[in-house]
């Protein structure tokens, strides 16, 4: 990284620890937003993020289509904005499962990382700020997540290499912010979208040899983290 990038992301820590929860929230309606950065193979992505317990929204862009992914109770949505149409399917079992652990829903790479046999390898001092820095390697590739040292375990910045292709990507967490809280309403799409709608069981024997009509961009909060066992 460069010196200015360590310093902008000392920065974002810095926010990130200073900024509290809602006064009076409920721990399980703990809200947070974010704003991530992506770049790979297929180019530059910035997805915005929101969520309330373990309720989400996710805005991005794809091949120049606004995908809006929403998570709300027992749906999993993701909604094309230019056409007016989405995809509504039910959670799993697993999924549902999960949602009692109260975890953020979105940007939890060193979680993962750490459960699945990653560790620390160093703690650097980035401006005022300590940061650490987990890795993981295995026959997948390597995946590094670089979060702040103390207080909650956010990414800043992420690192994967793709030991088969070979490719790499970068993803930049940045606007931590953890003040607003969003209505209900912001995590169900639009009444005038154009919904299928279907059972968890009818989507994957839809999806048995096609991919799906529309991108399923986190597949943890549809499937459950440990679908593959992992």
């Amino acid at each position: 990284m460069t010196r200015h990038r360590h310093a902008w992301i000392a920065l974002v820590a810095a926010l990130a620890l200073s900024t509290p929860a809602p006064a009076g929230a409920a721990e399980d309606a703990e809200t947070w937003h974010s704003r991530a950065i992506s770049e790979g193979p297929t180019g530059l992505t910035i997805t915005y993020f929101w969520s309330k317990g373990r309720s989400m929204r996710a805005q991005t862009v794809v091949q120049g289509r606004p995908i809006v992914t929403l998570v709300h109770r027992d749906w999993y949505y993701v909604v094309d904005e230019i056409s007016g149409t989405g995809l509504a399917v039910e959670r799993s079992r697993r999924a549902l499962e999960e949602d009692a652990s109260g975890e953020r829903p979105f940007a939890m790479e060193a979680q993962l990382i750490v459960e699945q046999g990653g560790e620390l390898v160093r703690t650097e001092k980035q401006g005022a700020e300590a940061v650490a820095v987990y890795r993981l390697s295995d026959r997948q590739g390597r995946r590094e997540v670089w979060t702040p040292a103390d207080g909650p375990r956010i990414p800043l910045r992420v690192e994967i290499f793709d030991r088969a292709t070979s490719a790499k990507r970068a993803v930049q967490y940045t606007s931590w912010d953890r003040t607003l809280v969003p209505p209900e309403r912001f995590f169900r799409p639009d009444a005038r979208i154009r919904l299928q709608r279907l059972t968890y069981n009818e989507y994957l024997q839809k999806t048995a040899n096609a991919p799906p009509v529309l991108p399923v961009l986190y597949g943890a909060l549809l499937h459950g983290r440990h679908r593959d066992g992992t």
